[in-house]
Parts: structure tokens; sequence; C-alpha cells
């Protein structure tokens, strides 16, 4: 019976512990969205050029995700490197989409 409780105690313990790990990594993706938006917003400033995530992207498209990852994993279309994220230049995606016919 106290062996229970010893591992019971530990359960709720480790539920704890991993309640505080899912907060604080939910403030830290919180945080670097905010600073991958800020480089993207100084990017564009400077350089004229809007770039997409990859959700942005297919939905621009009107594909899946897992299209345009496809299309990435077979270098068909290629993200460029801000900061650490891989983004799209608006520019490229707009042509890519009219020379699959996908925008007119």
């Amino acid at each position: 019976m106290h062996e229970t409780r010893r591992i019971e105690k530990n359960i709720s313990d480790i539920r704890s512990e991993l309640g505080n790990i899912n907060e604080t990594l939910v403030d830290f993706y919180e945080g670097h969205r905010q600073l991958a938006t800020s480089l993207m917003s100084f990017i564009s400033y400077y350089t004229g050029e809007v770039f997409l995530s990859q959700k942005e992207v297919a939905d621009l498209l009107g594909v899946d995700e897992r299209t345009v990852r496809n299309w990435k994993t077979s270098g068909k279309l290629l993200p460029e490197q801000v900061g650490s994220c891989r983004l799209y230049a608006k520019s490229k995606i707009l042509q890519f989409g009219r020379d699959k016919g996908l925008i007119r």
C-alpha cells in the first residue's frame, strides 16, 4: 500500500513537471513566433520582398501544406533561410503558381 502511494505521488509530480515544461514550451514558441514575425517585417521593409510561411504558400496556391512540403523536398520550390525560419518569397511563389497554372 505504501509503495502504491509513493508511485502515485511520483506520477503526480511528473504530471506537474510536464505541465511546467509545456508552459515553458508555449512561451518559447510564442516568443520565437514574435521574433520571426519581427524579422520578416524588417527584411520585407528593407528588401521590398514579402515572405510567406509554408501554410501561407499553401493557402495562396490552394493546395495542402503537404504538397508545398513535397515541392520543397523535390527542389521544385525552395524557401529562403530567414534567421532560423524557412520562408518563401511571395514574388517567387506567385511566379511558381502562374507557371503551374494555379494562379492567373
